[in-house]
């Protein structure tokens, strides 16, 4: 093989460079672009309910400030989150078993699957557990939002690399 010219080779550090570039900049703006689900907000608010709920269940005849600490905490829990449903499993006394959700909220049969999420927890001692169904689809808008941004980003930075590949090889 012939020895690579002076033009070959400054063509080819131009397009290593180019690509180390365009390739630092993705990996820096992709992140960005993506939606990380966070989940420990709500089971944590869930965790604080559900305590308050089984102290209620074990407590003896003089307990009224935890009836009052538990209905709180629900109902902060329900007000500052999307709960559209919550349902406690193991609880055997005379209290309701489900939270009571504002009426202004989805019902949880009138969303499509990908715009609710289901998040089910036990007590330490598993004897007692919690289900709830979060609206979501605030969530899912904004994913698929990004979704849409990312793939422009995609587009525009290969165009952009395309044209700048072009001008040094017309050059």
């Amino acid at each position: 093989m012939p020895p690579e010219s002076h033009v070959g080779a400054e063509m080819s550090d131009r397009t290593t460079k180019k690509v180390i570039v365009g390739i630092l900049i993705m990996l820096m703006v992709i992140p960005l672009l993506q939606v990380q689900e966070l989940e420990y907000l709500n089971e944590y608010g869930m965790h604080m309910v559900l305590q308050h709920r089984t102290r209620i269940e074990n407590m003896d005849a003089g307990g009224n400030a935890d009836w009052n600490t538990w209905e709180f905490t629900e109902g902060l829990f329900i007000n500052r989150t999307s709960c559209i449903s919550m349902i406690y499993e193991g609880v055997e006394d005379s209290v309701r078993d489900f939270g009571i959700t504002p009426s202004d909220r989805a019902n949880k049969e009138s969303l499509r699957s990908n715009k609710k999420s289901a998040i089910s927890i036990n007590s330490a001692n598993e004897d007692y557990s919690m289900t709830a169904v979060f609206d979501i689809s605030e969530r899912a808008n904004e994913e698929a939002l990004l979704g849409i941004l990312l793939t422009t980003f995609v587009i525009v930075l290969l165009a952009v690399g395309t044209m700048t590949f072009s001008r040094d090889m017309n050059n």
